[in-house]
């Protein structure tokens, strides 16, 4: 491409040579990638780690609400409440007991 004014001549050719890959750009884009891999590979790590965490907080909170939850009675429980009902003739469940004080048991 060639322009009608003599000034330009002089910036084609240099904008022509600039494009030219030297063996420093190479240097440098070498340089640039690997530092450029290095920072992914710590954002990869940093991003599991955080996953890992947000999931083990999650199975945390997730066991602590199960274990505030009231369990139900087993059948097996419920069969021997019933027993000891009929067998006691007592209207209070098995393994439910007044609760006393100090005072109370002459402590």
């Amino acid at each position: 491409m060639t322009y009608p004014h003599p000034d330009f001549d002089p910036l084609d050719r240099l904008l022509a040579e600039a494009r030219q890959p030297t063996p420093a750009d190479e240097g440098a884009a070498g340089r640039f990638l690997s530092a450029h891999r290095a920072r992914l590979a710590r954002q990869r790590r940093r991003t599991w780690a955080g996953g890992l965490s947000a999931l083990l907080a999650s199975a945390a909170a997730v066991a602590g609400v199960a274990a505030l939850r009231p369990s139900s009675p087993l059948p097996v429980s419920a069969a021997y409440d019933v027993y000891v009902q009929a067998a006691y003739g007592g209207t209070e469940t098995a393994g439910t007991e007044t609760e006393t004080t100090g005072a109370e048991a002459g402590w």
